[in-house]
């Protein structure tokens, strides 16, 4: 009961919890580039809830729209870049929503003690092609082989790096 002197029901403490980790999430940490910045951010995303699964439910809850510096200024080095406004909203949006998303795969298919389900996975699949005929999945075993193991981890910076340098195209083009 004495949580209730302070906040008026389990809603208000839910948003100002809501705030103050999606406000540390979402801080702008002044890098030069929107690239940087965008790149960064989605490393922070995925540190804090791979750290702090439960808070996970906690983001995807209903709350207030939050102001969001970080926002601001990366729209601003976007256009600065030649992006127009619309898509680079669309591309701040899709560089978020991909970050939350392959966090929420890992959660989902992670494991507290031992092997993941994503890991299994790939265990059986490289152990499916080693038993396969040397013509048979010959890149598949070539790519497991060089890789040696899944870390999500490297798969979460390739993929937001690579979504990031393909959102690099959408800038107007520069005049000669």
């Amino acid at each position: 009961m004495s949580l209730y002197t302070h906040f008026s029901n389990k809603d208000e403490l839910l948003d100002l919890m809501y705030a103050e980790v999606a406000g540390g999430m979402y801080a702008d940490q002044g890098y030069p580039t929107w690239q940087m910045e965008l790149t960064e951010h989605s490393l922070r995303v995925r540190r804090t809830l791979t750290e702090h699964p439960n808070w996970a439910p906690l983001l995807s809850r209903p709350a207030p729209p939050l102001a969001s510096s970080l926002r601001e200024r990366v729209l601003k080095l976007m256009a600065a870049d030649g992006m127009q406004e619309r898509e680079a909203f669309n591309a701040l949006t899709a560089v978020n929503l991909s970050a939350l998303g392959l966090v929420l795969v890992e959660l989902s298919l992670g494991s507290p003690l031992g092997q993941s389900e994503l890991e299994r996975r790939f265990d059986e699949l490289k152990e499916l092609v080693d038993t396969k005929p040397a013509d048979d999945h010959a890149l598949t075993r070539s790519a497991m082989t060089k890789l040696g193991r899944l870390d999500f981890a490297d798969t979460f910076k390739y993929a937001i790096e690579a979504l990031i340098k393909g959102l690099e195209t959408k800038r107007a083009p520069q005049a000669l």
